[in-house]
């Protein structure tokens, strides 16, 4: 029985750690989607407030 306890915590601790992992991953997508958004939304309002000759 002891066997069939640890097994079974291992296959617990592995899913917990491959949740923490996606979490983290998922994680760093969002603020590297929202970096680029900003960046892109930047250049965007720079290039409407040259003057249109300068484009």
């Amino acid at each position: 029985m002891g066997t069939r306890v640890s097994a079974e915590a291992a296959a617990i601790a592995r899913e917990a750690q491959m949740r923490s992992e996606a979490s983290e991953a998922a994680r760093i997508a969002y603020v590297t989607q929202a970096r680029t958004l900003r960046e892109r939304a930047a250049r965007l309002s720079r290039w409407l407030s040259s003057p249109p000759l300068s484009r």
